[in-house]
């Protein structure tokens, strides 16, 4: 799969269908955190996967080993995409105890907002490697303490150079837009990115036109993506 594109955030099943349609490779839900105005319960995360023609990524934040184990029983995601500060032993005990695909989100101030040290970035972000994590996401926080879904960039100086020197699949994420999808993949040169709020008419509806706008730029990408 070259360039993967994953719109998160999906609320209904009128919304996965019309990712589908625009060409996205993954969808993501939001479940039972109450960080996120785009939050959904367990049950209807069920609903929207019964019907949806992509593979679903299931997102949780600070839950415990069981929860996240029957969030994965009862949805069966392609993956878990854990987005809150969950220590690099849950990703290790949750590959050795279920053999899940697991993402992990990682986050960086909003660019201006706050320096980001290269190596400290790096250290952590191979904290995760090592537990065999499947992809990392790269994502942004801001001064209100959201993390992910802020529709606010980071410094991309940052994400190339992580991406550089990490071994695996990076997605990256935050305020990414069909007006800079394609600087923000000419500049940091990710395996893949993660979006939510740039696709948006409004918190939890995707637009349509955005939709196609961000995938017929990704597509002309892919053409020539990695020579």
């Amino acid at each position: 799969m070259l360039l993967p594109v994953k719109i998160c955030g999906i609320t209904n099943e009128e919304d996965a269908c019309m990712v589908a349609d625009a060409g996205a490779d993954y969808i993501g839900v939001i479940i039972d955190f109450p960080g996120s105005p785009r939050s959904i319960t367990l049950q209807r995360a069920c609903s929207i996967l019964s019907s949806s023609k992509l593979p679903v990524v299931a997102l949780i934040s600070q839950m415990d080993k069981g929860q996240a184990k029957e969030i994965l029983d009862r949805l069966q995601p392609c993956a878990l995409q854990l987005i809150g500060k969950e220590a690099p032993a849950l990703v290790n005990e949750l590959k050795r105890e279920t053999g899940c695909v697991i993402w992990k989100s990682l986050h960086f101030p909003v660019r201006g907002q706050g320096e980001v040290d290269l190596d400290s970035a790096l250290r952590k972000v191979n904290s995760y490697v090592e537990t065999g994590v499947d992809a990392l996401v790269l994502d942004t926080f801001d001064r209100t303490g959201m993390r992910g879904g802020t529709g606010k960039v980071f410094d991309w100086g940052i994400g190339r150079e992580l991406v550089r020197q990490i071994h695996g699949k990076v997605f990256l994420a935050g305020g990414i837009t069909p007006h800079n999808v394609k600087q923000a993949i000419e500049e940091v040169r990710p395996y893949g990115i993660d979006l939510s709020s740039g696709v948006e008419s409004s918190i939890g509806r995707k637009d349509a036109e955005k939709l196609h706008s961000l995938m017929s730029t990704v597509r002309a990408l892919r053409t020539h993506y990695g020579s």
